[in-house]
């Protein structure tokens, strides 16, 4: 018998702790409103961007906790659907990773669970998207309700 099926507190924490790895690429456009950003995790992964923010806002309003987006310099919002991932009851971490490997900056943990239940993330990647492709890999590492 392995130490976690021993130990049952290890063995719900391993059994409720999630990673979630996905990519977003983001495809230049000079209008804001026509940059395209692709997710591998379509409808899970919403895009809160310089003129998309609709679908974002109508799953939670969060408005007034995300920077304010601007495709000149990078500013986007990713939220995450707690109906798609399941109920969080805890972020871990949050990882952004650009092309090059650069890790960019991304506020504290206790700010990514919203009070919807869904995982916000609020991102800069210091690339104007108006005028140069990215793609950039997210990960997160959140603890599910059981």
């Amino acid at each position: 018998m392995s130490e976690i099926e021993k130990n049952s507190v290890l063995h719900d924490h391993q059994i409720q702790t999630r990673r979630l790895t996905f990519d977003l690429e983001i495809l230049a456009n000079a209008t804001p409103a026509n940059i395209q950003y692709e997710t591998d995790l379509p409808g899970v992964a919403i895009v809160r961007a310089e003129g998309k923010t609709a679908e974002a806002d109508a799953i939670e309003d969060l408005s007034a906790s995300f920077t304010a987006a601007d495709a000149g310099t990078g500013v986007l919002g990713i939220l995450l659907k707690a109906s798609e991932i399941g109920e969080v009851s805890k972020v871990y971490e949050v990882r952004v990773v650009d092309a090059a490997g650069t890790t960019l900056a991304v506020p504290a943990a206790s700010s990514y669970l919203t009070a919807g239940g869904n995982i916000a993330i609020d991102l800069n990647s210091d690339q104007n998207h108006e005028s140069a492709n990215e793609t950039i890999t997210l990960e997160v590492v959140y603890k599910s309700k059981i």
